[in-house]
């Protein structure tokens, strides 16, 4: 499919035009830490997107890049990153980020404004994915020195620190967290505001990675978060950061969005897993350009990810005019996603003039087990810009799933469990 892909050159913006393939992708089960750590002082304003320029991120080749929510440096939120190169078997060089101020304040060099996990990947046309090999995992473990800083009890704390590049291994193994508001609230298109939502509890050795269809037609939420950050501890979860998408009011008990609670490994575990319980929110969507309201009940789903997966383009299908920090609806060229699947959004901005939030299939939001017939994109931009049809908005990773019931999904975590405590020991 050729598609046109906007890039900014010498402060204009122009039209490349390309040629894409479906191409997939095999991932290993070992994933290596990435820090994103400022190299400048700036001042940053609430509700804005500022494009901050970061200490040098080096990505060896055959990898790619996604986002991880465990750290977010209090005063906003890295929505994307920029690099310097398309092609995946080659090294890259992530050298900004595109962040979301959530308070007016100063970003200064040193500080660590979020973490990305580096996923070792063959590539391959889809058709010869199973034929494709898995790259020879570099493991690494190199320490970067950065400032963390975070609140507790409402006061912001700061500290020095060095962490470890060495990663985790993967389990493939998750469930899904609804992510509801636990109080009532206005909000405008582009705005953001950081709110309560109902509690999340996650077990030690997990972490969270957000469902990329929009659930809610008002707001979405760009990150969620609690008090600890470490993914060895048994945390809760109350926050989020949301940006409005059109001017509305959220009451409490509506569904925002989901997300996918992994185990991973760092070192020899221990699980702890609760069985979860049915939930009900208000679905707020809409349909034929009519918004409505109702009753849910949420079903817990557990699943085991495939090592395999596709990526599908997401291109324009309309002309738009954008403005920058408003969320918009995009329509695309349609896509089918297959029943028992899920999406994420691929990190790495794909379009000069914004990056993509997530997918939307008008109507009652549908289930992992649905077959989803994706008709928009919610697109951010970064600058006041016209979208064209034919315009390349990003790319979206397909990964297959297979649903379980909660007692097979305990059985087969006890298993990668003693396997993973098996393989430490042996080192």
């Amino acid at each position: 499919m050729e598609v046109k892909i906007p890039v900014i050159s010498e402060d204009r913006i122009i039209k490349r035009t390309k040629e894409v393939v479906p191409f997939g992708f095999k991932m290993s089960d070992y994933v290596r830490w990435g820090y994103l750590i400022s190299d400048e002082n700036k001042e940053i304003r609430k509700n804005e997107i500022s494009l901050l320029r970061i200490k040098l991120l080096r990505m060896p080749a055959n990898t790619m890049i996604s986002s991880l929510g465990v750290i977010r440096h209090p005063y906003g939120v890295v929505l994307d990153v920029v690099g310097t190169t398309e092609r995946f078997d080659e090294e890259k060089i992530i050298d900004r980020v595109f962040f979301l101020g959530t308070e007016n304040s100063k970003i200064e060099e040193g500080d660590l404004l979020g973490t990305v996990k580096i996923i070792f990947i063959g590539v391959g046309l889809i058709i010869n994915l199973r034929s494709v090999e898995i790259p020879r995992v570099q493991y690494g473990d190199e320490k970067i020195e950065f400032i963390l800083k975070y609140r507790k009890d409402s006061k912001l704390r700061s500290i020095k620190t060095k962490k470890s590049t060495h990663g985790y291994w993967r389990s493939n193994l998750a469930y899904t967290e609804a992510i509801i508001s636990d109080e009532n609230f206005s909000i405008k298109s582009g705005e953001v505001k950081e709110i309560k939502i109902r509690d999340i509890d996650l077990p030690p050795y997990t972490v969270t990675v957000k469902w990329g269809l929009i659930e809610n037609v008002d707001v979405y939420p760009v990150e969620i978060y609690g008090e600890s950050s470490r993914i060895e501890d048994e945390r809760v979860v109350s926050q989020a950061v949301v940006i409005g998408l059109a001017d509305g009011k959220i009451k409490k008990n509506e569904l925002l969005g989901h997300v996918n609670v992994y185990f991973v490994a760092t070192q020899a575990i221990e699980t702890k897993l609760k069985e979860k319980r049915i939930l009900k929110a208000f679905l707020k969507y809409s349909e034929d350009d009519i918004k409505d309201k109702k009753l849910r009940y949420l079903h817990p789903t557990c699943f085991k990810r495939k090592d395999k997966a596709r990526w599908d383009i997401i291109v324009s299908d309309e002309d738009k005019k954008v403005e920058k920090g408003k969320p918009v609806f995009i329509k695309i060229r349609d896509l089918i996603v297959p029943d028992n699947s899920i999406i994420t959004p691929l990190y790495g901005m794909m379009n000069a003039i914004g990056t993509i939030l997530g997918v939307y299939q008008p109507g009652v939001p549908p289930e992992i087990g649905e077959e989803k017939f994706i008709s928009h994109a919610l697109f951010l931009p970064v600058i006041d810009a016209e979208i064209e049809k034919g315009d390349l908005l990003g790319i979206i990773n397909v990964y297959k799933v297979e649903p379980m019931t909660f007692e097979g999904f305990s059985s087969k975590l006890d298993r990668w469990k003693d396997y993973i405590n098996y393989k430490l020991s042996k080192k």
